[in-house]
């Protein structure tokens, strides 16, 4: 999710807040990609993209959260940021929410 724009390139530079739904073991993973809206042909190599995968695990009380970017330069350049991610987890009796927020 991202902030408020009248227009795309406008918001596009705002910060991302990720929202995760974890599965009934508390697992998640997905993926993001972010690119220029411009260019043709989507991955190619040094093109104007980053692809972010994420995963998280829950391992008894604490909930480990990795990531791996690919092509990372292009989204430093633009600094866009994952300002925060918040994951939901809902069950039969109880919602939870973890909320990570960047400093």
């Amino acid at each position: 999710m991202q902030g408020e724009a009248y227009l795309t390139r406008t918001c596009i530079k705002m910060p991302f807040h990720l929202l995760v739904a974890v599965n009934n073991s508390g697992n998640a993973n997905g993926e993001v990609f972010l690119d220029d809206e411009e260019e043709l042909e989507m991955g190619k190599d040094g093109g104007n993209w980053s692809l972010v995968k994420f995963s998280s695990e829950l391992l008894g009380d604490e909930v480990k959260i990795k990531s791996e970017v690919v092509n990372g330069k292009f989204a430093v350049g633009q600094k866009w940021i994952i300002e925060k991610m918040s994951q939901y987890s809902l069950d039969v009796w109880t919602l939870s929410l973890i909320s990570i927020t960047a400093t």
